[in-house]
């Protein structure tokens, strides 16, 4: 009897401990897209950019064998582009771009196009 509750015991650390774990990665990833979705709308005010629509989007989130990564296009209402790259914890970069480019980097980025083709 006091085996089996030994054995219980121990089964319910484990699995209290592998709830944990898992709270633990997703709350820092959750923050990390929130740090992120707070400086990419910062540095889109920065330029006066007020609407936009992505061309390719692609966000990976930070996981404990692989760094995050954003790569993004966009396309303001008043047709200018732009590119913006963030990489880990390191401060977002929003530079514009010309259509041709925009278009090029479209192209070769691997990534799918959502929105309008530039």
């Amino acid at each position: 009897m006091l085996k089996l509750l030994t054995d219980i015991a121990f089964l319910c650390a484990g699995l209290l401990l592998l709830t944990a774990l898992f709270w633990a990665c997703t709350y820092e990833r959750n923050r990390w897209r929130a740090a992120f979705e707070a400086d990419f709308t910062t540095k889109l005010g920065k330029l006066g950019i007020e609407g936009h629509e992505l061309v390719v989007d692609n966000v990976t989130l930070p996981t404990p064998h692989r760094a995050a990564d954003v790569y993004r296009i966009l396309h303001d209402l008043k047709g200018n582009y732009f590119l913006y790259i963030k990489n880990g914890y390191a401060e977002g970069a929003l530079k514009p771009l010309t259509s041709e480019r925009a278009l090029q980097a479209a192209k070769m980025s691997g990534y799918p196009c959502k929105g309008p083709q530039v």
